[in-house]
């Protein structure tokens, strides 16, 4: 297996800001991250626990996407399953049915990982801290393996308490990703040029700060590389644009794209993913229509 998705798979009970329950969805950080993934490379796995009730019907997803659901580790009776409220302003509240700690039982820990990193070329993380030592353990397997490691940070911890342990940590990454608004909540600054600046003073190889609907930023070498949004994209849902995005463009790194190629990747892998509610299907048609948006981009 070339690529290791390391977050979690949900089943999403989504309520529409007008009070109308619309149904379930699979879903969790983890399954959009390896939506993001999938389109460019099969070679690419879920590691996370669900429960015995996992529903069948989620592993005709991963077939008719060509992707191993091998990964998926039970870990409980219940799979992890998150109330999803939508509000009028575009925010969403997601409660999970089982409790947080239920929760916390399904993600995976580096001992689940290490079986997986023999060749392996990357590796998709989204998580707050963890447990003690859990960076640690990690950074050792990345250091051991040589594989490419990213970071998605999770909001919970983007305070400016957390600064320097962030930045200790991702100091030993090959990426790091956040939106502006973490980013702002991170530094308590409302201008995003003066976060780009201190940003610019980590030791990290690579930064991708995500800007939504206004593309993104890498930050390499020196150097700001602006990327654009997909346009005229149809938007239905933009829950795992971010998580898609960010694993895109890890493949796009691993396989020595230039900054600007990696972030074409990932702008397209996030137009595929908020286009529906759920993820959607990566059959031939799918990866058909990223190949022409990658094309689009590059001849601009």
């Amino acid at each position: 297996m070339d690529y290791l998705v390391v977050s979690t798979f949900v089943t999403d009970r989504v309520t529409l800001a007008d009070g109308r329950y619309y149904g379930e969805f699979p879903g969790g950080a983890g399954l959009y991250a390896l939506c993001g993934l999938g389109v460019w490379s099969k070679s690419a796995l879920l590691v996370t626990g669900v429960g015995r009730d996992f529903n069948n019907s989620y592993n005709e997803w991963f077939e008719k996407s060509g992707l191993s659901a091998s990964g998926l580790i039970i870990r409980d009776e219940h799979t992890a399953v998150s109330q999803v409220y939508y509000h009028n302003d575009g925010e969403r509240t997601e409660v999970p049915l089982y409790g947080e700690e239920h929760y916390r039982k399904m993600e995976a820990g580096p001992d689940d990982l290490a079986a997986y990193c023999d060749g392996l070329k990357g590796m998709y993380v989204f998580k707050d801290f963890g447990p003690p030592g859990y960076w640690d353990e990690l950074l050792a397997l990345k250091n051991r393996y040589g594989f490419c490691l990213l970071w998605e940070l999770n909001a919970s911890i983007m305070t400016p308490d957390n600064i320097s342990q962030i930045r200790r940590i991702a100091e030993g990454l090959d990426i790091l990703s956040l939106n502006q608004s973490e980013c702002r909540a991170l530094f308590n600054e409302s201008d995003l040029e003066a976060c780009v600046h201190i940003l610019s003073g980590w030791k990290v190889p690579m930064i991708y700060l995500r800007k939504g609907a206004e593309g993104a930023l890498i930050l390499k070498d020196g150097r700001a590389y602006a990327i654009p949004a997909v346009q005229d994209t149809l938007v239905v849902d933009v829950t795992g644009g971010g998580n898609a995005s960010s694993a895109a463009l890890l493949h796009g790194v691993c396989q020595n794209m230039s900054p600007y190629e990696c972030g074409v990747l990932a702008s397209v892998s996030a137009a595929l993913c908020i286009s529906q509610y759920g993820p959607p299907l990566l059959d031939a048609s799918a990866t058909k229509k990223a190949e022409l948006l990658r094309a689009q981009f590059l001849r601009c």
